[in-house]
């Protein structure tokens, strides 16, 4: 018996397992998602009193929302195909 049928099977929620979920990305998300780690690694990079930090601080930030934006779409997207 599948672990799916032994779910259906069970009279209660805990005994059920949640269902893993994979989200697919673009390419062109991967590459967001690259560049905002690759602005993070140049930010720890620099020295917070430097003037290169504030600007490296505000791109990282930047694609952060992007990626996070991103990620919440897809996720509401999967829920409503669940519905």
């Amino acid at each position: 018996m599948t672990e799916q049928q032994r779910c259906q099977k069970a009279a209660t929620a805990p005994a059920c397992l949640e269902m893993p979920v994979a989200l697919m990305f673009t390419a062109e998300h991967v590459d967001t998602i690259s560049a905002a780690g690759i602005a993070y690694r140049r930010l720890l990079d620099l020295r917070a009193i430097g003037p290169e930090w504030a600007p490296a601080y505000a791109e990282w930030q930047r694609l952060a929302e992007v990626v996070a934006a991103m990620v919440l779409r897809k996720l509401e997207a999967l829920e409503g195909s669940h519905q």
